[in-house]
């Protein structure tokens, strides 16, 4: 996905210093899927990390010098993890792919979130 056109991306000139809670909100009806990845601010230097992050879903944060990413680990629905609007056998498949990539995630480092339904906060980025 492009940022700017599909996605919203801050771009700090100098350091960001990161706190707080990031809201993704997802726009015109868009739904994430499973390992999407958003660079979702590029900066000179990043700083701390946020506190939180809510939004459709659970997601990844990776935190690199100069960027911060987000990568989706679970689908907005709980349970149907193909989005296919049902729960079966293709949906445990999904899942354990899931677990996989999110072993991977923990293993290099990155700081994963859980879904928190409420909706505030000081920085909100559009996916």
């Amino acid at each position: 996905m492009n940022p700017g056109s599909e996605h919203d991306q801050l771009a700090v000139g100098g350091t960001a210093a990161l706190a707080g809670e990031l809201n993704v909100v997802p726009i015109n009806g868009f739904r994430p899927h499973v390992g999407q990845q958003f660079t979702i601010l590029t900066a000179g230097s990043v700083s701390e990390r946020f506190d939180m992050v809510t939004g459709p879903g659970v997601f990844g944060v990776t935190y690199n010098p100069q960027t911060v990413v987000l990568t989706v680990v679970a689908p907005p629905i709980s349970g149907d993890w193909d989005q296919d609007g049902d729960i079966d056998l293709d949906d445990y498949a999904v899942f354990s792919t899931c677990m996989t990539h999110l072993q991977q995630l923990l293993d290099r480092g990155t700081r994963v979130v859980a879904q928190k339904r409420g909706f505030s906060g000081k920085i909100s980025l559009g996916v």
